[in-house]
């Protein structure tokens, strides 16, 4: 079943669907499960998603202009170069992403604490001016990506990898690294670490 745009859907389950390229605005989902489907850049402008769950989907490149996201979980997905700061923030952003591919995506001034991002993989991502309070980094792949005026407090990057993250730029407080990878937070202040 093709999803519709402008349509309701309740307790449905989608799976190996692809629909890639649609305009599937101001639909809304409650409740429903994705799995293995393909909605590479497709609109998913306007849409409400509540308590639904992506697995193993790939929406790369798909716009989610004003949307809105309350208890969203995606599980090893492929989410690559979305414009996350283009949804509905004022409704919240309640989601959270595990295993998944999101590099190159822009989560500029979103408010995203506790957001879970483990194992997943957040190459070239740029986060400036989010409240990532509690978020939890582990065993994420970091490389490229930049923090700026972020408050990071209580932040878990234990085992994460290739991050680079300024102090006078963002707040770490009681955030938390793991050896050796946390002798990089050095290099901001000019530290040269000699073994």
């Amino acid at each position: 079943m093709p999803i519709l745009a402008n349509k309701y859907y309740f307790e449905e389950d989608f799976k190996d669907l692809t629909q890639e390229n649609e305009n599937l605005s101001s639909a809304s989902f409650e409740k429903c499960n994705f799995r293995n489907c393909n909605f590479q850049k497709s609109k998913f402008e306007q849409v409400y998603f509540s308590d639904c769950t992506f697995e193993a989907c790939n929406l790369s490149l798909s716009s989610f202009k004003l949307a809105r996201f309350d208890n969203v979980k995606f599980v090893a997905c492929k989410i690559l170069g979305v414009k996350w700061f283009k949804v509905a923030t004022s409704m919240g952003f309640d989601v959270n992403f595990r295993e998944c591919l999101l590099d190159f995506g822009n989560f500029s001034d979103l408010i995203l604490k506790k957001i879970d991002f483990s194992n997943s993989s957040l190459r070239e991502a740029f986060f400036s001016g989010n409240d990532l309070t509690k978020s939890i980094f582990k065993s994420t792949n970091l490389e490229g990506t930049t923090f700026h005026n972020c408050n990071l407090s209580s932040a878990n990057f234990c085992k994460a990898l290739n991050y680079k993250i300024d102090f006078q730029t963002n707040n770490l407080k009681k955030a938390k690294f793991s050896l050796p990878e946390a002798l990089t937070l050095l290099e901001s202040l000019g530290v040269v670490i000699e073994i």
